[in-house]
Formats: C-alpha cells, sequence, structure tokens
C-alpha cells in the first residue's frame, strides 16, 4: 500500500506534474534545507552579497536549461526531473563552494570565482545542445517579460532595485508559462497555479474556468509583499538577502526552464 501510494503520488507524475501531496512534502523539505543552509553560511562567515548572488546565478540557469534539455530527451532519467535536478545541482554548487574556499584560503582568490567559473562551464556545455526552433514563442516570452521588467523598474525607487530584478524573473517565469499554455497547449505543472488558471496537468476536485493570464496577478499578488516582506521582518541584511536569493532560484529557473522548453519546440510532446 505504501509502495502504491509512493508510486502514485511521488514517482509516476515526475517529469510530468507535482501533485499536492508531494507540494507539500517538496516544500517541508525546502524550508528545511533552506535554514539549514543559512545556518552552514553563518557558521562560515560568508556575506549573501553581490558576490555571492554572482556565484549561484550560472546555477540557476544551469537548472533551468538542464530542465529544459530533459524535456527535450537531450538528458534521460529521473535524476534530471525536479525536485532531484536541484538535489545534484545544490551538491555540485556546495561542493565548488567548499572548493573555493580553500583555494581562497591558500592562494587569496575569492571563492566565488571559482564558483563562478564552474557554473560558467556547466551552463556553455548546455547551451551547446539548446536549439531555438520556435521563435514565435521565443519573441512572445521576451516580449511580455520585457513589459513586465520595465514596470518592475520603473518602481525600483520604492521597492529596490533587488526587488525590481528578483520580481521581473518571477514575470519571466509568469510570461513563459503564459505563453506556453495559452498558445501552445502545455499545461501547468503545479497545484496551485493550476488551480486557479483552470491548467493544471491533472485532475482536481476544484478548478477555476481556464484562465491563464491570471498567472500575472498572482505572480504580482505574491511575490512583490513576500519580498517587502522579508525587508521589513528579516533580523540583517544577511538574512534578507538569503531569503531573498531563494525567492529568486524559485523564480529564474522555473522561467528559464518554461521559456527553453517551448521555444525548443513548436509542440508541446507530452
Amino acid at each position: 500500500m505504501v509502495e502504491s501510494f509512493i508510486s502514485e503520488k511521488f514517482l509516476a507524475p515526475m517529469c510530468s506534474y507535482y501533485t499536492p501531496e508531494a507540494t507539500l512534502v517538496y516544500a517541508v523539505i525546502l524550508v528545511a534545507a533552506v535554514y539549514g543552509i543559512y545556518r552552514f553560511l553563518e557558521r562560515v562567515k560568508i556575506k549573501i552579497d553581490e558576490k555571492f548572488f554572482l556565484a549561484v546565478l550560472p546555477f540557476i540557469i544551469y537548472g533551468g536549461t538542464t530542465r529544459a534539455l530533459r524535456d527535450h530527451n537531450f538528458y534521460q532519467g529521473y535524476l534530471f526531473c525536479s525536485p532531484l535536478i536541484y538535489v545534484v545541482i545544490f551538491s555540485i554548487a556546495f561542493s565548488l563552494l567548499i572548493l573555493g574556499l580553500f583555494i581562497q584560503r591558500k592562494t587569496g582568490v575569492e571563492y566565488y570565482k571559482t564558483m563562478l567559473v564552474g557554473g560558467t562551464v556547466l551552463v556553455l556545455y548546455n547551451v551547446t545542445m539548446i536549439h531555438i526552433s520556435n521563435w514565435w514563442a521565443f519573441v512572445l516570452i521576451l516580449s511580455f517579460t520585457s513589459f513586465w521588467a520595465a514596470v518592475s523598474f520603473s518602481i525600483h525607487k520604492v521597492i529596490g532595485k533587488l526587488n525590481s530584478g528578483i520580481l521581473s524573473a518571477h514575470m519571466l517565469d509568469a510570461s513563459s508559462s503564459f505563453v506556453s499554455v495559452a498558445f501552445f497547449g502545455y499545461c501547468e505543472q503545479h497545484v496551485l497555479t493550476g488551480m486557479i488558471t483552470g491548467a493544471y496537468c491533472s485532475v482536481l476536485p476544484f478548478s477555476m474556468p481556464f484562465a491563464p493570464w491570471l498567472i500575472f496577478p498572482l505572480k504580482l499578488a505574491v511575490i512583490l509583499p513576500a519580498l517587502l516582506l522579508i525587508d521589513r521582518y528579516s533580523e540583517n541584511k544577511n538574512q534578507a538577502n538569503f531569503l531573498k536569493l531563494i525567492v529568486l532560484i524559485l523564480g529564474l529557473a522555473l522561467g528559464t526552464r518554461n521559456a527553453l522548453t517551448v521555444s525548443m519546440s513548436a509542440i508541446h510532446s507530452g
């Protein structure tokens, strides 16, 4: 019975959609992992600043591009599906962080440079396999994202440049989801957004009518207040920046994956 439950709720939907049960379990794991990582970074006295963001950025892009390549069968197996792919990428990034700290101690070369170089090599390897064939989707996503980025940065004096950048990353996710669902027959893998937009990949007890455009106000209603709450209630800047980095990862990785998946194929492959 337990094996059947795990297979039905976790293994069978992997690479296709998230069940409510899997969503809850993965959320709990994410919270625990975020807490553990933050405590480790505090212990080794790493500042969560521009250099740390720069060090992590290639791994975010690598995660998104790897998932898109998995969608098109360039990579095979559950290891390249979320959430397992992000465990793999974290392991690589963490290993390079430890290596970078060792090199920094021995040579004075700052740790983030080791991570940046290693992550960039991984991204460039993925780039060699990416071929944009659906330019209509690519241009639509770029246009919607550019519009929302302009809106986000138009209020940067109010919410801050970093918040504007993170909000823009999430609007890339929203734009790519909207274009994929509204114009190219894709469905929404995530339970909450799938329920609200009426585009979930499986069956739910309750769902709104099909309205993929709702992803835009949903993102604004969730992400912007979250960022402002982080600014207000974080104990210090280090904690605030770390939490914002997590928010950035959740938007940019998914947005990159969605944008490339639909742009690499004019027909949803299922």
